[in-house]
């Protein structure tokens, strides 16, 4: 059975694109104009998945973090992440948690 998973976590990872965003853009992403440049290049690729790599990737703002949200609600592609540090799932889950409460709040109105 273990066989078989590894298998089909392989075929997964050939069918994406793996982007290492440290080495293509920065180790900080601070910039609403950073989330979207990487999600606009994604037409350039031959494929419709992408695994982001975060590894590396010391800060996201919360624009940052609030833009590449709402590019990856948007994006026609299949996108996934690996290997968020601490940091950046903290701001992430505070992006997700700040837009619920607005949605929330919008509903109480």
């Amino acid at each position: 059975m273990f066989g078989v998973y590894k298998i089909l976590i392989s075929w997964y990872f050939f069918m994406c694109e793996q982007i290492l965003l440290e080495k293509l853009y920065s180790d900080v992403l601070n910039f609403r104009t950073d989330a979207e440049l990487i999600f606009d290049s994604l037409d350039s690729y031959q494929k419709d998945k992408f695994i982001f790599d975060f590894e590396n990737v010391s800060f996201i703002s919360r624009s940052f973090a609030q833009e590449y949200l709402s590019q990856k609600l948007r994006s026609p592609y299949e996108i996934k992440e690996i290997n968020k540090g601490f940091d950046v799932c903290a701001m992430f889950d505070l992006v997700k948690k700040d837009d619920i409460n607005l949605k929330k709040a919008k509903e109480e109105l």
